[in-house]
This record gives structure tokens, sequence and C-alpha cells, in this order.
């Protein structure tokens, strides 16, 4: 489990020096639609938690939309915390700090998360 997580950090942080546009697609729709589309892809579904006033929020973000090919691998949701529904999330999930990153399996489980 944790060599998975070194896994994603290191590709989160490394390979965006190469690239210079946005080159993931955020899934677009709820988180829980995106689990679900996890759950028929079999893949893991990132969910980043983005608060705006946060600059480590803001440099993670930018950091995810640069990874080449990290969309072909996981889904990636993104949940905006200065909405009423982000801010629930928020606080269903404990987010306490940003950036904060919960991974989930495809079976729509917390398998990780990545906070600063």
């Amino acid at each position: 489990m944790k060599q998975l997580l070194k896994i994603i950090i290191v590709t989160l942080c490394v390979l965006p020096i190469y690239s210079k546009a946005q080159s993931v697609k955020y899934f677009d729709g709820t988180v829980y639609e995106a689990l679900d589309q996890a759950r028929r892809e079999k893949k893991m579904l990132i969910v980043e938690f983005y608060a705006s006033w946060s600059h480590k929020s803001s440099w993670m973000h930018d950091t995810i939309a640069k990874t080449e090919n990290l969309d072909k691998h996981y889904i990636i949701s993104v949940i905006y915390t200065g909405t009423k529904d982000g801010a629930g999330l928020a606080v269903q999930y404990a987010v306490n700090d940003y950036p904060f990153i919960i991974v989930f399996n495809h079976y729509a489980y917390p398998f990780d998360h990545i906070d600063s």
C-alpha cells in the first residue's frame, strides 16, 4: 500500500517538469459519479480537495493538472471546498489541511490519503 502511494507521489511531483500544458482530464461530475465510473472501469479514484486560498493546494492542483497520462490509469476528481457541497465533503472526510488527496480503490473504499 505504501509503495503505491510513493509511486503516486513521485508521479505527481516529478513528471510535470516535462509537461507544459494541462494534460489531465478531470472527471466532469460529482465525486459519487466519479466513484461509480472508477468501479465500472476498475480504476482507482484520486480525489483532490481544493481550497483556492491555499497556495499549497493551488500548487498541487497545477501539478496534478500537468501530469501526463495520470487520467489513463486513475479517475481524477476535484472537490472545490469553497462550495457548500465541497465544504460538507471536506468535513465528512476530515480534511484539516491542504493539499488533501484521498485515493479510493475500485471498490469505492478509501485506500489511503495524502495530506501536507
